[in-house]
């Protein structure tokens, strides 16, 4: 079974901040994909290292088309 991880975002389109509880595998994917789902409105806001995951993908897809 997957460990459980509390995840803070927030939507800047409705202006609220929140937490969801999920739960994750070794790999962050499945999140990053939910939250990519509703960008730019949603960020991931914590834990650190999931955010920095998430800004490290978004940083790829930018490289790879917009340059």
């Amino acid at each position: 079974m997957a460990n459980l991880e509390r995840i803070a975002y927030m939507n800047h389109r409705i202006k609220t901040r929140g937490f969801v509880t999920l739960p994750i595998g070794e790999y962050h994917n499945e999140i990053i994909s939910r939250v990519m789902k509703y960008s730019p409105e949603c960020e991931i806001v914590s834990p650190p290292s999931l955010r920095k995951e998430w800004l490290d993908h978004i940083k790829s897809i930018y490289e790879k088309y917009c340059k």
